[in-house]
């Protein structure tokens, strides 16, 4: 159920951390308009888009999300093996004093 009840009509780049299936599976979603540094979604909009499916060909969705800070300091930078395979990146627009990395998880063996 979205906690955003009404429009406030302010527009900007956003950057959520999304739970989902019963709080096994976290994902961060960057959202921003190509093209447009500053243009984004509201959050009234953003809160009804997360509660469907995230993407059409995979049905997860967010049981809950926080809107982290959003606008000039939203900014998704990828590695250069990563970047190099996708063409996605938005830079920050000014200083940003924190930042959040995510690495992918050394492979463990299962404990017997």
């Amino acid at each position: 159920r979205p906690g955003i009840r009404s429009d406030d009509g302010q527009r900007a780049p956003r950057t959520v951390l999304c739970l989902g299936d019963g709080g096994r599976r976290v994902d961060l979603i960057v959202v921003w308009q190509r093209g447009n540094p500053l243009a984004g979604p509201g959050l009234f909009a953003l809160s009804r888009a997360l509660t469907a499916p995230l993407l059409a060909a995979d049905p997860r969705r967010c049981d809950q999300a926080l809107n982290l800070d959003g606008g000039p300091s939203t900014g998704l930078v990828l590695n250069r093996q990563l970047a190099a395979r996708v063409a996605l990146q938005h830079l920050p627009l000014g200083p940003v004093p924190w930042a959040l990395q995510v690495r992918a998880r050394a492979a463990t063996p299962p404990v017997p």
